[in-house]
């Protein structure tokens, strides 16, 4: 299963990456919008993590999102964000599976990733 981090922050690929890289996850990861979505359409990951607030061209995460899915309808994406839980109803409605604030969880995480397995097992595409 491939996990693509998409934020400017260092700090969550720094603590995640080497966590879920032992349980089998490639986690890849850009800071800015425009390098996840070449990755994206590279590697297909299963889940992507998106930060609303990016450095570059394309620095806004919602923007991205909307990219994203006329890339790829499938892949599970998980909106984050330091502190602006006022955009969640927006996000979804665009097409964000998940809405976490930071701090996260390791364990949320692993969560996700978890029900990403299942849908992509699940024969009728439905996410458990």
């Amino acid at each position: 299963m491939k996990l693509l981090i998409i934020d400017d922050e260092e700090l969550l690929v720094e603590v995640f990456k080497p966590i879920l890289e032992r349980q089998g996850v490639e986690v890849l990861n850009s800071q800015t919008g425009e390098g996840g979505i070449e990755i994206l359409k590279k590697e297909k990951p299963s889940v992507v993590l998106l930060d609303i607030s990016l450095k570059g061209t394309m620095n806004n995460g919602i923007k991205v999102l909307e990219e994203i899915r006329k890339i790829d309808q499938t892949c599970q994406i998980v909106m984050i964000t330091g502190s602006d839980a006022s955009l969640e109803k927006e996000c979804l409605a665009k097409g964000a599976n998940f809405y976490l604030t930071k701090p996260i969880r390791l364990s949320t995480i692993k969560d996700i990733l978890a029900k990403a397995r299942q849908k992509n097992t699940n024969p009728e595409g439905q996410l458990q």
